[in-house]
C-alpha cells in the first residue's frame, strides 16, 4: 500500500494535487492545519482518506488523535499542538519531546507516530517507534515544500520525506525502513 502523508497545508491544495498526480496512492493522510485540503482532494481523486484536526482547523469534524492500522502496522496520527513543540527548540528539548512522543505512541500500541505542527520534516526512531513529520506545503514558508510517502507491506515499512525541487519534481531527501520486531 502506498500512502501520501501531508501536514500544515494551510489551504495549498495545489501542492497536494501535484503529489497525487505524480504517484499512484492507495490512501491520503493529513495531520492537521489544512485537513480539509486533504479531504477535498481525496474525494476528487476517489482515494481513501484519514485525517486529524490541527490547532488551526476551526469547525471541522475530525478527531485530534486517530489510530490507524495498515496491515500489521499501527499508525498514530496527531497534529502535534498537544505538546509545546516548535522548530526553534534546542537539541536537549527536542530529545525530551521525542522521548515523550515515543512513550505516548507506545501507550497507544503504535509503531509509527505521524505528526505535523512544526512545518519541519523529520524522520527519527526512538524506543522502537518511528517518529515522522512530513513537513509542510504552506505557501510562503521559508522551508521547502515536503510530504512523506509510506510504502507499507506486511514485512516492512518504508517512509520517505519527499521535497519538491526547483523543477517542481519530487525528490526523496530522506528514507527509513522498519522491519517488524
Amino acid at each position: 500500500m502506498r500512502i501520501a502523508v501531508f501536514a500544515d497545508t494551510h489551504g495549498n491544495k495545489s501542492a497536494i494535487r501535484d503529489t497525487i498526480i505524480d504517484g499512484a496512492f492507495d490512501c491520503i493522510l493529513h495531520l492537521g492545519d489544512g485537513v480539509l485540503d486533504g479531504y477535498t482532494l481525496s474525494e476528487e481523486f476517489d482515494i481513501p482518506f484519514y485525517g486529524v484536526a490541527g490547532n488551526e482547523d476551526y469547525g471541522v469534524h475530525f478527531p485530534e488523535k486517530y489510530l490507524l492500522r495498515v496491515y500489521t502496522w499501527p499508525l498514530l496520527l496527531i497534529h502535534g499542538h498537544q505538546w509545546d513543540i516548535n522548530s526553534y527548540h534546542g537539541d536537549e528539548m527536542w530529545e525530551k519531546h521525542f522521548s515523550d512522543m515515543a512513550r505516548m505512541a507506545g501507550k497507544e500500541n503504535a509503531r509509527v507516530l505521524l505528526f505535523g505542527h512544526t512545518h519541519e520534516a523529520l524522520l527519527k526512531e526512538r524506543r522502537g517507534i518511528l517518529l515522522c513529520n512530513p513537513g509542510n506545503q504552506y505557501i510562503g514558508s521559508s522551508r521547502p515544500l515536503t510530504c512523506a510517502i509510506m510504502d507499507v507491506e506486511e514485512e516492512a515499512l518504508r517512509v520517505s520525506i519527499v521535497e519538491r525541487n526547483e523543477t517542481d519534481r519530487p525528490a526523496v531527501c530522506e528514507s527509513i525502513v522498519i522491519i517488524p520486531t
